[in-house]
């Protein structure tokens, strides 16, 4: 019995094909895990960023949406007040229709944008 332990002892199974085989598989789906784990991480932490562009967005896109709300209502006012100098109330009543224009042109850029990150926050 004794000699059969030796003999164990000497080989140790390192030089069994089927343990090699077996170790390098493990080692293999170990590396295999390790990669998928990480790119898993990094596609939430992508997700998360692209997340956070679209809630800035969005938040710009309020933004816009108030500073046209405030536009709108002083060119109703105006509408009802009897203007001193009606060139300079025109002038004004064009200005702020430019303005409002420009903050429509703007929160549909924004919220176009908006869409596109959300759009690759699912795809992450």
């Amino acid at each position: 019995m004794h000699e059969g332990m030796e003999r164990h002892g000497e080989h140790g199974g390192a030089h069994d094909p089927f343990t090699t085989r077996i170790s390098l598989s493990i080692s293999v789906l170990a590396v295999i895990l390790a990669i998928t784990t990480m790119m898993g991480h990094r596609a939430a932490s992508e997700g998360s960023q692209k997340q956070a562009e679209a809630f800035d967005q969005w938040a710009f896109y309020q933004a816009k949406s108030i500073r046209e709300h405030g536009v709108r209502n002083m060119l109703s006012l105006q509408s009802v007040i009897t203007a001193v100098d009606k060139d300079k109330s025109e002038k004004l009543k064009e200005d702020s229709e430019k303005e409002i224009a420009k903050y429509e042109k703007d929160k549909e850029e924004i919220s176009e944008k908006a869409k596109e990150f959300q759009k690759e926050r699912d795809l992450l």
